[in-house]
């Protein structure tokens, strides 16, 4: 047996013990601390101290761009993921973030590029797709944000935010059957999530299933009493089934929550008209102009005018009073 002289262990041993204590290795696992605890100002400082030590770790560049990143600052955040990639162009978090800060910046044929790098990298992870999916939707590619989707969902079934996205890419192609089943499951893995409930009710309204709408709405209202949105279509769709006094409610309700939203006067002013109560009627109408909501004074010329208010035919009601408010694809 070869014997190793006892001087080279111990050199070893210290030699080992020195790097794995240097001021910049210090400072990266200082700066990810802070970074996983959210003090992003020391988790700075750590990270930058780290590259005056060492300005060849790639990581910490990484990091800074994360910070950056959490903190809406994109050109910092993209300038330190290009570090990163200058000296590890292999690893496709960075390609990832980078792509998605230039989505945010609109900066589209940067971000696609990042985001084919990233699959070519790495073609397992499922947030790739999903970023892909998500600048194909904003280009109006739906049919090529659905491809991505699906790989999305394949790769990863439990991302609740796929199956969203998703549903408002099919909503764009008019398919709300399955924009629909796609909010449910996303319902199924999160049954708190108020965007799908939204969402999924406004699909239904448009298929003229109310009184489904009305109960995603309901659900929307006991999880966020003040959304506003939830009172709206809400209140369209009472309308829709005649039943005045719950829509009355619920713009009145929108008007002791947010008492400058003209659009609730208005709405409460219609839903007047259809009980015939031309006083109540005009003056939220009037109210309603007063605030800005010019579309108020084409009903007061026509209603307000006049000695007698015209029968208003709700068998001629359709659902158009709902205007499409969707919040957006989820990122």
């Amino acid at each position: 047996m070869k014997w190793i002289p006892i001087y080279s262990i111990f050199l070893f041993i210290i030699i080992s013990f020195m790097l794995s204590c240097s001021p910049g290795e210090d400072n990266y696992v200082a700066g990810t601390e802070n970074l996983k605890l959210g003090n992003y100002q020391e988790a700075t400082e750590n990270f930058n101290s780290a590259i005056k030590n060492n300005p060849k770790d790639y990581r910490n560049y990484f990091n800074l761009g994360k910070i950056y990143g959490i903190l809406n600052n994109h050109s910092l955040a993209i300038e330190n993921y290009s570090s990163s990639i200058n000296l590890n162009n292999k690893n496709s978090e960075a390609f990832l973030n980078r792509g998605i800060e230039y989505l945010l910046i609109e900066q589209y044929a940067n971000a696609e590029k990042d985001f084919n790098e990233s699959i070519k990298l790495d073609p397992k992870n499922f947030m790739s797709f999903f970023s892909r999916a998500y600048l194909k939707y904003a280009a109006k590619d739906y049919k090529g944000a659905l491809e991505d989707y699906d790989m999305s969902i394949k790769l990863n079934p439990d991302y609740e935010n796929s199956y969203v996205n998703r549903g408002n890419t099919e909503g764009e192609l008019k398919d709300f059957p399955s924009a629909i089943a796609n909010y449910s499951k996303a319902i199924d893995l999160d049954s708190n999530d108020v965007n799908a409930y939204i969402i999924r009710g406004f699909d239904l309204a448009l298929l003229r299933n109310f009184d489904l709408a009305i109960s995603d709405f309901s659900k929307v209202i006991m999880l966020d009493s003040t959304n506003k949105d939830a009172y709206y279509f809400r209140g369209d769709a009472f309308r829709v089934l005649n039943k005045f006094d719950d829509a009355l409610n619920d713009f009145t309700k929108i008007i002791s929550i947010y008492p400058d939203e003209a659009k609730a006067y208005f709405k409460r002013g219609m839903t007047y008209i259809d009980f015939g109560n031309k006083k109540n009627a005009c003056r939220d109408l009037k109210q309603a102009g007063k605030m800005g909501y010019f579309d108020a004074y084409a009903e007061i010329e026509k209603y307000c005018n006049n000695k007698i208010v015209p029968k208003h035919d709700i068998k001629k009601k359709t659902y158009k009073n709902i205007k499409t408010n969707k919040h957006g694809d989820n990122f």
